[in-house]
């Protein structure tokens, strides 16, 4: 089936300088886990994807049974009576679903007792009718929601999902909301990637993958708890980094100097971006789509590498 997860990004917020996950219905923070962000994927599938009303829509929702025990779902979905729809167990993205799932989502269910039931691990999602003997397997979410066209990706949704910084660059914002829905229209071209912090960044985020011979660029754009937006590059040769790159987009429209970092071997350096790529930032800027490529990142690492 179509996963609803597929594609979608986490809400997040800064706290303390440090990015939590968000959940925009319980409008709580959460700790960066695996499941937390299959989790909060598959809720913004539900949301966005399918007509299903967000304020039937519970968290770790405990529910007793008659032995005086406790079972908590992951994600619980109530009908218009405010009795169990639909149960979800979330894995991580690493644990693989087998067919046979459904009786595993069987026992889950005992107390519960759901009409429907689901596992996701942010790739596979395997839905279930409950309320026979033996769980049978649906081919599609449409058996059960009515489904429904997203709604607009515009500069919002790319700033509360972390893409974008809180400030700045507005006269920009719809030229890198082109190239955002550009880089992310296809969950076959991007991946979660756990890189390291740097220069007060946190860099675990989505990065659209260019495959190459022998090299491939990652690419984002990412915002910071200051609410600076940079765009970062990250260099992979044989399965490993060997570089990373950032750059803070500008604030205004002048001509001021624009750095750029870049990471190596445990070293930093800094360069002044007009004079590595012998034009202003602010060039390359005019067309994000256009310019930000791996090819940009290319000559810019030779020439950073040629002055270390």
């Amino acid at each position: 089936m179509n996963p609803i997860s597929t594609g979608q990004f986490p809400h997040v917020r800064f706290r303390d300088g440090k990015r939590k996950l968000w959940n925009p219905v319980h409008r709580k923070l959460h700790e960066e886990r695996p499941e937390e962000r299959v989790r909060l994927c598959f809720l913004e599938g539900l949301i966005r994807r399918t007509t299903f009303p967000s304020s039937r829509i519970q968290f770790e929702s405990g529910v007793a049974g008659k032995d005086n025990t406790t079972t908590r779902a992951d994600i619980l979905c109530y009908d218009k009576n405010l009795k169990p729809l639909l149960l979800v167990e979330c894995k991580r993205p690493a644990v693989k679903l087998a067919e046979a799932a459904g009786i595993q989502l069987a026992r889950y269910n005992e107390q519960i007792r759901s009409p429907y039931a689901a596992f996701t691990n942010g790739k596979t999602e395997l839905l279930f009718r409950m309320e026979a003997s033996v769980p049978e397997k649906l081919e599609s979410w449409s058996d059960l929601f009515e489904l429904q066209a997203e709604g607009q990706r515009d500069a919002a949704y790319w700033r509360n999902r972390g893409f974008l910084g809180g400030s700045g660059i507005h006269h920009h914002e719809k030229g890198l909301v082109e190239l955002l829905k550009d880089w992310f229209s296809d969950p076959k071209n991007f991946s979660l990637i756990p890189a390291p912090a740097l220069n007060g960044v946190e860099l675990h985020h989505y990065y659209r993958v260019f495959e190459k011979s022998a090299k491939s660029w990652l690419l984002s754009l990412v915002g910071s708890h200051y609410g600076e937006t940079w765009l970062t590059g990250i260099s992979v040769e044989k399965e490993s980094v060997t570089s990373i790159m950032m750059i803070p987009l500008p604030d205004s429209q002048t001509d001021a100097e624009t750095p750029l970092y870049f990471f190596s071997n445990k070293l930093e350096n800094r360069f002044n971006f007009a004079k590595l790529y012998g034009k202003s930032f602010q060039e390359v800027f005019g067309d994000p789509k256009k310019n930000f490529t791996p090819e940009l990142m290319e000559r810019l690492h030779s020439a950073a590498s040629a002055q270390r």
